[in-house]
């Protein structure tokens, strides 16, 4: 059976910490990773306006900038992409912003193992194809709801005849 190719977006700064997720998923038996390397959030936005990926994997912090206004910003963009936090350390606070701010979870950088990289990346595809179809379903409800409206009310119309 071939491996399919999955192409994940990483941000990291940190060119060891890049090269550390690269050896780990390029060691893969499962998938094959096409990784695609930002050094700076700025950056990756092209990635994610290009669609590049459906996974993208942020490291927590970049300079005084955080994962949370790239994440706050792709989602406002209407991004169905899928975000996984690098953490330099587990935190409690920090996995509850993770969780209510749009990213899929968050991994601690030291710990990172092949499996458990793999699994989360699979989760992440999993979201990614899961808003994927709840935005086409909010869009098609939206668009049965006009066809369904009266005559006055989709011409904006408020007389009564």
């Amino acid at each position: 059976m071939d491996k399919v190719t999955v192409p994940v977006v990483v941000v990291e700064d940190d060119e060891d910490q890049y090269e550390l997720i690269k050896t780990r998923l390029t060691s893969s038996k499962r998938q094959q990773f096409e990784l695609i390397w930002y050094q700076s959030y700025a950056e990756a936005i092209k990635a994610l306006e290009a669609g590049y990926s459906e996974v993208f994997l942020l490291a927590e912090a970049i300079g005084s900038e955080t994962w949370l206004r790239y994440v706050e910003e792709a989602r406002n963009h209407g991004t169905t992409a899928s975000f996984i936090i690098l953490a330099d350390r587990w935190c409690d606070e920090l996995h509850k912003k993770v969780l209510g701010r749009g990213a899929c979870t968050y991994l601690v950088k030291d710990t990172l193992g092949i499996l458990g990289l793999e699994q989360t990346i699979e989760c992440g595809l999993r979201q990614s194809a899961h808003l994927r179809i709840a935005r086409s379903e909010i869009e098609q409800a939206a668009t049965f709801s006009q066809l369904r409206a009266p005559p006055s009310r989709q011409f904006g119309c408020n007389r009564r005849f």
